[in-house]
């Protein structure tokens, strides 16, 4: 029961309450009406409202200006001599252009005239109007908008003129003209103008030809427009002028000449040839270098820096033009490792740059030993190797020259001596050089073998390289071969019956062994060779001079020319040699690019005993005990002797006869000249004999007046 009193106190609270807020929108809305002339839902009856009272405004052009109102003229031929001034009203009207005008009603007006609303207007303000000019400098014109009904003014716009017939006066590089070492400078461009309408646009131009620029400011095409710093190349003399026009288009003079010399870089000094690391006593090395840049240069001795050290010389140097200087041994006070600094100052900047190069003095003479040592006299025919050792590093990069040294008189004075070039040498290290003859030595041969150009990196050449050697006899067995002999003798040398005798009449079914010529390697198929297939040995078909047409031996020259690869040239008395140029036959191992001839590479002259192998003693022709079958085209026409590698140790000096006993023992005391005259070689002669030439080795002919025989000689490789 209370519950429900109270719910019924709360619903006419309620009802109340809304009835009061109907109310106050009621009157709210009947009455204020905010001036409407009828109330938005009701007005009281008998109250009267007050009304709002509208006032007409007239209405007044404006105008809208389209261009800038301060701006620059110039009456100069070729500057910007007008500007036309666009604008429109916002209503009919009419105007008036004012010169020199304070207000809309003073000046000197002229332009003027009616214009429609909203159309575009353009006056054009010269600056040096025939009627009304511009004052030099500043002009105040306005332009005034009027009522076309009552004339009263609407609106005006001020323009702000300057009137300037003063070109811009200088420009200024900043930095400018001058040399630069250390950075490269980037460069700024100011302008002065004195006729009040400033700077507007630089152009520039790199190279030292005149820039250009159009009144505008636009630069021509080979013109750079400036607007922010720019650098310029390093390591170079740059030219830069400037132009500039200022805002009444007026364009200056070109500006003088800014000279830029950069070169921030040191000098490049570069080295490109140095004629000897290694000095002697009394020698030099020339150096030829250049340098980037242009300047002075010295050369130091042991410096640290281009202001130590000993200097040595000094002078000019120009931008990369080779220089040559050179470095005396004398300026090196002692043997040893020295620096060599090269230092250039640049005329320019000043900046210093450098290069060093070593060099080193060496006065020593190298001292050489060989193996097997020097003055054996007793050495095997078949001593191919002979290794010499030095006592510092030798210049491995020089060509040497091995050589036979042979005496040509009794008394030991005379001599001369041959290349031996087949042989090969080899540097095992910078100080031990092994020589390979590579054939066997000449049998009782008595010589000085020596390596000439050995020398050390300063240009050393050892006090001697020539060692005194003498060998001995051949010990390899000889095979017996057939003779072709028939006859048979007694005691007495009387023919006698061959039946039981055990001479080589006897023997009549065996074989020479020699074959018929042939090229024994595919590889060479010029490369003709007869073999002696019992002993195993080689024989060159051709002597030298000579070659195979395929059938036999024909002469390449005429008598007393010689093939050199390309033509024949004189030599004297060839294809016939004196003993020692028999020895050409040890140049066939450095053939076919060191391969040898015919593939073999221990060509030599032929020992007495191999000789013996070979001969043939039958039939009745008196000049064939060197086989024509086998030799075809030998010369065989004039008694001609073949030299042997067998030479005499055993002479009488007055009659110069050697015994056979020279084959098979030496000599007592081989330097005794009484005992050993010429060492003079044995020769084989076509006709079947062993002869022993004169004492002149260098002769190739014997010195018998009536019957002066000719030498040559034959080859064989093992």
């Amino acid at each position: 029961m209370e519950s429900f009193t109270v719910a019924r106190q709360h619903l006419k609270k309620n009802t109340y309450a809304n009835f009061f807020c109907f109310l106050i929108y009621f009157f709210t809305i009947g009455c204020l009406n905010k001036g409407q002339k009828t109330p938005l839902l009701f007005q009281f009856s008998g109250v009267d409202f007050p009304k709002s009272n509208t006032v007409s405004v007239p209405e007044t052009g404006k105008i809208t200006l389209n261009s800038e109102s301060r701006f620059y003229v110039s009456s100069n031929v070729g500057a910007i001599n007008f500007k036309d001034v666009s604008w429109s009203p916002s209503l009919d009207a009419y105007y008036r252009l004012r010169l020199n005008a304070t207000n809309c009603q003073d000046g000197t007006v002229i332009s003027e005239g009616a214009v429609t609303k909203s159309t575009s207007v353009s006056n054009r303000i010269q600056a040096n109007d025939a009627s009304n000019p511009l004052l030099v400098g500043a002009n105040r014109i306005i332009l005034c908008l009027d009522s076309s009904e009552t004339g009263s003014n609407w609106d005006k716009v001020e323009l702000d003129v300057i009137r300037d017939d003063t070109p811009p006066t200088s420009i200024t590089f900043t930095p400018d003209t001058g040399i630069y070492g250390s950075l490269i400078p980037n460069i700024s461009l100011t302008c002065s103008d004195l006729g009040g309408s400033g700077c507007n646009k630089i152009a520039y131009r790199v190279g030292g030809s005149d820039p250009g620029i159009s009144p505008n400011g636009t630069p021509d095409a080979n013109s750079i427009s400036f607007s922010n710093p720019f650098s310029v190349p390093d390591n170079a003399i740059t030219t830069v002028k400037a132009i500039a026009v200022d805002g009444a288009g007026n364009v200056g003079t070109v500006s003088a000449p800014s000279v830029f010399t950069v070169f921030t870089g040191n000098p490049t000094i570069t080295i490109t040839s140095q004629s000897a690391q290694f000095l002697k006593a009394s020698t030099a090395s020339t150096i030829k270098w250049k340098s980037d840049i242009a300047g002075t240069f010295t050369f130091r001795r042991n410096s640290t820096s281009c202001s130590d050290g000993t200097q040595l010389s000094s002078g000019t140097v120009s931008a990369n033009v080779l220089k040559t200087s050179g470095v005396l041994s004398t300026a090196l006070p002692a043997d040893g490792n020295y620096t060599i600094r090269i230092c250039v100052t640049s005329s320019l900047t000043g900046n210093v740059g450098y290069t060093t190069f070593p060099i080193s003095k060496d006065s020593v003479i190298p001292t050489i030993s060989i193996s097997p040592a020097g003055n054996n006299l007793n050495l095997p025919v078949n001593q191919r190797y002979f290794t010499f050792t030095f006592n510092e590093d030798m210049d491995t990069s020089a060509t040497l020259s091995p050589s036979i040294e042979m005496y040509t008189n009794a008394s030991f004075v005379g001599s001369t001596s041959f290349g031996l070039k087949g042989t090969t040498g080899q540097w095992l290290d910078a100080r031990t050089y092994r020589l390979d003859i590579q054939s066997k030595l000449p049998e009782l041969s008595f010589f000085h073998l020596s390596v000439s150009s050995f020398k050390d990196f300063a240009g050393n050449v050892p006090a001697s390289s020539s060692f005194l050697f003498g060998t001995g006899v051949d010990s390899t067995p000889q095979k017996v071969a057939d003779t072709g002999q028939t006859d048979c003798s007694d005691s007495n040398g009387d023919p006698t019956g061959c039946a039981g005798s055990g001479q080589d009449g006897e023997i009549v079914s065996a074989s020479s062994g020699l074959t018929l010529p042939f090229a024994m390697n595919a590889s060479y198929p010029s490369d003709i060779v007869s073999v002696d297939t019992i002993t195993g040995r080689v024989w060159k078909t051709c002597i030298e001079g000579f070659s195979w047409n395929g059938t036999t031996c024909i002469q390449v020259c005429p008598q007393d020319t010689k093939w050199d690869g390309t033509s024949c040239l004189s030599s004297t008395g060839y294809p016939y040699k004196n003993q020692i140029s028999a020895y050409e036959c040890n140049a066939l191992n450095s053939a076919n690019s060191g391969n040898g001839y015919a593939g073999k590479k221990t060509w030599r002259v032929p020992y007495l005993s191999e000789y013996y192998s070979i001969l043939n003693y039958g039939g009745n022709a008196g000049n064939n005990a060197i086989p024509e079958a086998n030799f075809p085209g030998l010369p065989r026409d004039n008694y001609q002797r073949y030299w042997t590698g067998t030479y005499t140790l055993s002479i009488n000096a007055t009659t110069v006869t050697g015994t056979i006993d020279s084959l098979s023992s030496g000599p007592i005391d081989p330097m005794n000249s009484a005992s050993y005259y010429s060492k003079g070689a044995w020769a084989i002669s076509v006709f079947g004999g062993v002869t022993q030439p004169g004492p002149d080795k260098t002769r190739y002919n014997s010195q018998y007046v009536v019957y002066p025989y000719y030498y040559t000689s034959l080859c064989l490789a093992d």
